[in-house]
C-alpha cells in the first residue's frame, strides 16, 4: 500500500500550488519528501507573485539567494506590527526624523514643541516649547550629520507676517539654542548645508529668492553668507530645500551609514520644488554647487571668529586669513551665483501636477517625488489659480546619476523611471499639504491623507504594508540602523512605532497587528 510519502513530486506541486505561506511551511514539517518539494523554487516564486500582486516578468534582486528567502524578507522584514504609541503630543503631529546613527529621533507638532526621543527605548529625552519664540507651530527637523545639532523649522506668529517662518539651531548637549535664521516663505523649512552650516532661504522685492548659508557655531553667534539669487517667475518660489551629494562616477563610495564620510567633500546638488507656469509648485530644480567653492564657504566663520589657523612655524595660513577680503567671493571663484528662473537650473523637472513631498535614498543616487497630477492636457491662464489636482498621490523615483545635464526633462515621459501607488489626498489644490516620505536601501515609506502610512519595496515596487492610525498621516521614519523598524506622526496627535515580524519575535512583545498588503 503506497502512503502520501510515495505521491509524485508533479502531483504534490499541483496541491501545494494552491496553499498560502502558512499552510505550505506546515505541510513542509511533515517528511523529508514534502519538505523537498515544499522548497521547490518555482513553487515559491508562484506565491511570491500572487501574495504580493505582481506580474510574471518580475525578477529577483542580483544579490538574492532564493525565492523563498525573497519572501521571508519581505514577509518579515517590514514594518507592520505597532509596538509602541507615543502620546506626549497635545495637537497634530507635522514630522518625524531620525538621527543618522538611529540613536534619536525628533518630531515637530502643531502643539509648537519639538521633542526629542530615544531611538531604542523610545523615551522622551526633551521637551522644548516654542511658543516662546513667537511661533504658531513647529513643522520640520533635521538632525546634522554628527548628530550634534538640531535644526528646527517653524511658522511665525504674527499677522504681519503670514508667510514667514525661522529656523533655529540647537546643541544636543543640553539642547542650548545656538543660532537662528528667518525663512520666507515658511515653507521653504531649511536643511543642514555639511558640517556647521545649514541653507535658508528668503524672498526679496518680490521677484528674487536669495539663497543663504549660514552658521552653527558653539556660542550664540550667527554669520550669514549669500550662496544664490533665483528670479521667480509667475509667483512661484522655491520650497522644501535640499542637499545632496553629486555623483562623482565611483559607485561603491556612495555608503548607507558611513560615519567616516565628510559631508563637506565633493560637489554638492541644490534640490528644490519650483515652479514656472504657476504659483504651486510642479517642477524641481537642481542646481550643481562646486566643491572648490563650498569649500572656501565653510572656512569663513573661523576668520570671522579670529580662529586663523597657524602653521607650524606660528604664522597665520594665508588662503584663510585673505579670504575675508574678498568681498564677493562667489564671483571672485568664478562661480555665478544668480540663477535667471528655471532656464538657467543645471537640471528641471516637469512632473504635471503639484508637488507634495521630495526625499533622497540613503546613496543620494535616487530622488522620490510624492505628485499629485493634473489632469491630461491641462491649461494654466492664472499663475495665482493651480489647477484641480488628483486625489491619487504618484510617487515618482528619479535617479539623479542618469539625468544630462542642462535638459529640461518631463518625468511622465521617462518610462524607465518607476512609479509607487496607493497612497491618497483629499485636499483641494490651494489647501493641500505635505506628505512627508522616507527611504531605506530597500524600503520607501510615505504619509497618506486616508489615514493610512504606505510601505512599498523599492525593487518590486509592491505595497507591502499599510499601517493604520485614525486620521490623516503627515510624516514618516525609517530608522537607519534597525531594519524595518518605522515611526509614523499623525494629525490624531500621536507617533507610532511599528515593528517587523522579526524584531517584535525578538523582543518577546505583544501587540496588535496591522492591516498588511
Amino acid at each position: 500500500m503506497c502512503g502520501v510519502e510515495d505521491l509524485p513530486d508533479s502531483l504534490l506541486l499541483s496541491m501545494f500550488c494552491w496553499l498560502d505561506r502558512k499552510d505550505l511551511c506546515a505541510v513542509s514539517t511533515c517528511c523529508r519528501t514534502w519538505a523537498r518539494v515544499g522548497w521547490d523554487e518555482l513553487l515559491w516564486k508562484s506565491l511570491f507573485l500572487r501574495h504580493f500582486d505582481l506580474p510574471n516578468s518580475a525578477a529577483m534582486p542580483e544579490d538574492a539567494v532564493s525565492w523563498r528567502l525573497e519572501f521571508r524578507r519581505l514577509y518579515q522584514d517590514v514594518p507592520c506590527i505597532e509596538a509602541v504609541k507615543l502620546t506626549a503630543h497635545a495637537d497634530e503631529v507635522l514630522h518625524v526624523t531620525f538621527s543618522q546613527d538611529g540613536s534619536l529621533f525628533a518630531s515637530c507638532s502643531k502643539d509648537c514643541s519639538v521633542k526629542v526621543w530615544d531611538g531604542h527605548s523610545y523615551e522622551l529625552l526633551h521637551n522644548e516649547d516654542l511658543h516662546n519664540r513667537s511661533w504658531l507651530y513647529s513643522q520640520f527637523s533635521q538632525f546634522s550629520h554628527d548628530g550634534l545639532r538640531l535644526l528646527v523649522s517653524g511658522v511665525k506668529n504674527s499677522p504681519f507676517e503670514m508667510s514667514s517662518g525661522s529656523i533655529l539651531i540647537f546643541s544636543l548637549d543640553g539642547f542650548s539654542l545656538l543660532t537662528a535664521a528667518d525663512i520666507k516663505p515658511y515653507d521653504v523649512f531649511g536643511c543642514w548645508f555639511g558640517g556647521e552650516a545649514f541653507l535658508s532661504g528668503n524672498i526679496e522685492a518680490f521677484s528674487i529668492f536669495r539663497f543663504s548659508v549660514n552658521f552653527a557655531l558653539e556660542k550664540f553667534f550667527h554669520m550669514q553668507r549669500q550662496l544664490l539669487h533665483f528670479r521667480l517667475v509667475n509667483y512661484s518660489y522655491p520650497r522644501m530645500l535640499t542637499i545632496a551629494r553629486a555623483h562623482t562616477g565611483e559607485e561603491d563610495i556612495m555608503l548607507e551609514a558611513d560615519n567616516d564620510y565628510d559631508d563637506d567633500d565633493g560637489n554638492k546638488l541644490l534640490i528644490f520644488a519650483t515652479g514656472s507656469l504657476t504659483c504651486a509648485s510642479h517642477q524641481i530644480g537642481i542646481k550643481l554647487l562646486p566643491a572648490e567653492v563650498l569649500r572656501t564657504l565653510i572656512k569663513l566663520p573661523r576668520v570671522a571668529e579670529g580662529l586663523v589657523e597657524h602653521d607650524a612655524d606660528g604664522h597665520e595660513d594665508e588662503e584663510e586669513a585673505n579670504i575675508e577680503a574678498v568681498d564677493d567671493w562667489l564671483d571672485a571663484r568664478g562661480f555665478q551665483g544668480n540663477i535667471d528662473g528655471p532656464t538657467s537650473l543645471d537640471w528641471l523637472l516637469e512632473f504635471n501636477g503639484q508637488i507634495v513631498g521630495l526625499c533622497l535614498s540613503p546613496d543620494h543616487r535616487y530622488l522620490f517625488v510624492n505628485c499629485r497630477s493634473w489632469a491630461p492636457d491641462t491649461k494654466i491662464n492664472d499663475p495665482m489659480c493651480p489647477p484641480p489636482i488628483s486625489n491619487i498621490i504618484t510617487l515618482h523615483e528619479v535617479d539623479l546619476w542618469s539625468l544630462e545635464r542642462g535638459k529640461h526633462v518631463r518625468i511622465s515621459e521617462k518610462t524607465e523611471f518607476r512609479r509607487f501607488l496607493g497612497h491618497k489626498a483629499f485636499t483641494p489644490e490651494d489647501r493641500c499639504f505635505f506628505m512627508f516620505m522616507d527611504a531605506s536601501r530597500s524600503l520607501l515609506s510615505s504619509g497618506s491623507e486616508d489615514g493610512s502610512a504606505y510601505v512599498w519595496d523599492r525593487h518590486y515596487g509592491a505595497c507591502i504594508a499599510r499601517l493604520l492610525h485614525h486620521d490623516v498621516v503627515n510624516s514618516v521614519a525609517l530608522h537607519p540602523t534597525r531594519h524595518g523598524v518605522l515611526v509614523t506622526a499623525s494629525d490624531d496627535h500621536t507617533l507610532r512605532v511599528w515593528h517587523p515580524r522579526s524584531l517584535q519575535h525578538h523582543d518577546g512583545l505583544e501587540s496588535v497587528e496591522t492591516t498588511t498588503g
